[in-house]
């Protein structure tokens, strides 16, 4: 199964919220989570790959922009059209409280030399959205334990 952490920007929370669900930490051993703040990948539009759960589910983290639940119904639809079994495809989506300030801060990311500065200023407004987040994976682990 695949499962898929969907969020407006993809390399914000759906990316904190994948790592959190594979380990249950909010940094790995070198303090940079994969997928974390690449802007060149959020570009691409693609999935992006976090890792694997011990059940053997690949998870990623998604960017879909504001219409989470739309895209939600539109990719289940999409699995049934091609003939596949939706069973296939678990998706999470993720939202935060900060939401629009996160839209605003990852445009202002265009401009290459704020990168960094604006992935620290996300990281820091994440910290107090982590135990909404936390609530959230946890409901997708409930969900993965009765699939």
């Amino acid at each position: 199964m695949n499962i898929i952490f969907l969020g407006t920007i993809g390399i914000y929370h759906p990316v904190l919220a994948a790592h959190l669900y594979l380990d249950g930490q909010m940094d790995d051993a070198k303090g940079q989570l994969a997928g974390w703040g690449d802007f060149s990948r959020e570009a691409l539009g693609e999935p992006i790959l976090v890792g694997e759960d011990h059940w053997g589910n690949q998870v990623y983290a998604l960017g879909a922009g504001p219409e989470l639940d739309m895209t939600r119904k539109t990719i289940y639809q999409l699995i049934g059209i091609l003939g596949h079994n939706s069973d296939e495809i678990l998706i999470q989506t993720i939202s935060v409280r900060s939401e629009k300030t996160l839209i605003h801060l990852y445009r202002m990311g265009s401009v290459r030399g704020l990168q960094k500065i604006i992935n620290a200023v996300v990281s820091r407004l994440l910290k107090i959205e982590y135990p909404f987040l936390l609530e959230q994976v946890d409901e997708l682990r409930a969900e993965v334990r009765f699939s």
